[in-house]
């Protein structure tokens, strides 16, 4: 949590001579920070079976990102001819909202509070900075928080062993690489 803290100062300083700049970089470095943070959160407990959720939960929200990305072909705020129309969802946003949501849901509430501050203040740095609107990192967290959700347990303590509590598993389909999850309520 302190290496958090410093990230943000850090981000915050007057690095950049525009307060947009800086909290565009902010939410740049949250993207790949918090994802990160929650990755050291778990092998430091030591909890190796909700690293792996974690990273189901990252994966599965970005690939789905993307995926919508594609298929809406929505354009950015900013957006000038010959560019990528790729807004809706916000990548960041679910980015950030993965790892705050794999928090809460695994370590509770007290865990994810600061996160979630970072994951808000990442989706305001992209709306500020006219790469989406409100519409887009709304659905970017949505995604997210449901993805991750589903796919990431409460953690049991450090008895818990991946054998033990299977929720998910990866497999490839007959004609081509794939990503299966199989849910055990």
């Amino acid at each position: 949590m302190k290496i958090l803290c410093f990230l943000l100062l850090f981000c915050l300083c007057p690095v950049r001579a525009q307060a947009a700049d800086r909290l565009r970089d902010v939410g740049d470095i949250a993207r790949i920070a918090l994802p990160v943070y929650a990755l050291g959160r778990s092998l430091y407990e030591p909890d190796y079976y909700g690293a792996l959720q974690l990273g189901a939960g990252v994966l599965g929200t970005q690939l789905i990102s993307e995926g919508l990305k594609r298929v809406t072909q929505k354009r950015r705020p900013d957006y000038k001819d010959g560019h990528r129309k790729d807004s809706m969802p916000s990548g960041h946003s679910a980015a950030v909202f993965s790892a705050a949501t794999f928090l809460h849901r695994r370590y509770g509430f007290y865990e994810a509070a600061l996160p979630y501050a970072v994951a808000a203040l990442t989706a305001y740095s992209r709306v500020r900075a006219r790469k989406h609107d409100v519409y887009d990192v709304t659905v970017g967290a949505l995604l997210a928080g449901s993805v991750t959700w589903l796919i990431t347990s409460e953690y049991q303590g450090k008895e818990e062993s991946l054998e033990e509590r299977e929720n998910f598993i990866f497999f490839g389909y007959d004609n081509g690489p794939g990503l299966n999850f199989r849910f055990t309520f």
